[in-house]
């Protein structure tokens, strides 16, 4: 296992005391803990980067379809139908 040195502020290092105290785990251990959480949230923040990126995606798209003159054109519609089979294979791949 590698070991870091790292410095910060008092402050800081006591609050985390009082919070690994509460937990039962170490300081490495609380700080193993607190990045995973934080990687986490990391994540989240780049799904939601991508879902926003497919929305503007999907909204040029319908407005060249709208330019082609295909009126009847659902963006919902084919973005649930999208959805749907996407959950199925994976409920497939899984033995759901």
């Amino acid at each position: 296992m590698a070991k870091v040195n790292i410095s910060i502020p008092d402050s800081f290092l006591k609050e985390i005391d009082k919070y690994k105290e509460y937990k039962k785990v170490n300081r490495s251990q609380f700080i193993i803990d607190a990045a995973r959480v934080y990687f986490d949230i990391i994540e989240d923040e780049k799904a939601l980067e991508r879902r926003r990126d497919a929305i503007k995606r999907l909204k040029k798209t319908s407005e060249k379809i709208m330019k082609l003159g295909i009126k009847d054109w659902d963006t919902t519609s084919e973005v649930r139908k999208m959805r749907d089979l996407r959950e199925k294979e994976m409920k497939r791949r899984l033995g759901i």
